[in-house]
């Protein structure tokens, strides 16, 4: 009986051992340099460069870092624009027992500092199969960290892709109106460290001109009864925040007009407030594309 269960259990095993043998050999050396940052109360920013090939706006990496585990490989998306020097990651803590866990206690020794660390990075992987040069009304929709791929993915309109195409004058499509709605519990410290145009400070953009429009709504969703508290409405670093919860149907309404041939919605985040962008938007909008990815808060 013992030889039968191993039996059993070898094909299973094999494949991972492989799988893990493979990754490494990939990934057999670590970034020229990297570093994680405290950020807020819940995040976790990476900065790193070298042992990475350029990555399209929207795709994630694995990562290892020894000193938390030698064989853990873990998926995160990349939150910055493609071409940047830095590549960076912002991840959410998830709890006691968690990888997210144990690298937010070693970002946190750096008391908001950054702390070098050894890590290791297998991608980019993944892809969104979306040509945003496409479409001429975009609405990204984020929840909490779903924030990471929108944030990319703007970065990348305003700087290349599809904003350079359309100023080189390819084809007949207009500039594309952008829209971001983001919702979270409390984010002035992860909009700080992001690298994010907003509909302000993207007025004074060389990248912007490509773009028709970008409307950037930020609403944090933490509980008060003082609703004089600094924090009720507050801007950070071009980040108009409001508090509460946001009519998501009204947003995406009028994020994508009625006239427009063809709309995208992007959205991120928790599963329930992603299908409710999504209802809002195939309701108002029948020609709309949409594409979803699930994240928490």
């Amino acid at each position: 009986a013992r030889r039968g269960g191993l039996g059993y259990m070898l094909p299973g095993l094999t494949v991972y051992i492989i799988d893990r043998l493979l990754r490494m050999s990939r990934s057999s050396r670590t970034v020229k340099s990297a570093t994680a940052t405290a950020v807020g109360d819940e995040y976790t920013r990476l900065d790193f460069t070298g042992g990475f090939m350029a990555h399209r706006a929207g795709q994630y990496a694995y990562i290892n870092i020894p000193a938390i585990s030698l064989l853990q490989w873990h998926p995160f998306t990349i939150s910055s624009t493609p071409g940047d020097d830095v590549t960076q990651m912002h991840i959410k803590d998830m709890g006691p027992g968690t990888f997210t866990h144990a690298l937010r206690k070693i970002a946190e020794a750096g008391a908001g500092e950054p702390v070098e660390i050894e890590m290791f990075v297998d991608g980019p992987v993944g892809a969104t199969n979306l040509h945003l040069g496409d479409y001429d009304a975009i609405c990204l929709v984020a929840g909490g960290v779903g924030i990471t791929p929108c944030a990319s993915i703007v970065g990348d309109l305003m700087r290349t892709g599809a904003v350079m195409d359309t100023m080189r004058g390819k084809g007949d499509k207009p500039a594309p109106r952008v829209s971001l709605l983001w919702v979270l519990k409390d984010g002035r410290a992860l909009a700080e460290s992001l690298n994010l145009p907003t509909s302000r400070n993207a007025e004074e953009s060389d990248f912007a001109l490509g773009l028709a429009s970008l409307d950037v709504q930020a609403f944090e969703t933490r509980p008060t009864t003082d609703r004089s508290a600094p924090w009720a409405r507050s801007s950070v670093q071009g980040w108009d925040f409001q508090q509460g919860r946001p009519d998501v149907w009204a947003s995406i309404g009028q994020a994508i007009p009625a006239s427009a041939k063809r709309p995208l919605l992007f959205a991120c985040g928790p599963a329930s407030f992603v299908k409710d962008a999504v209802y809002a938007a195939q309701k108002q909008r029948p020609n709309v594309l949409v594409h979803t990815e699930t994240f928490e808060m």
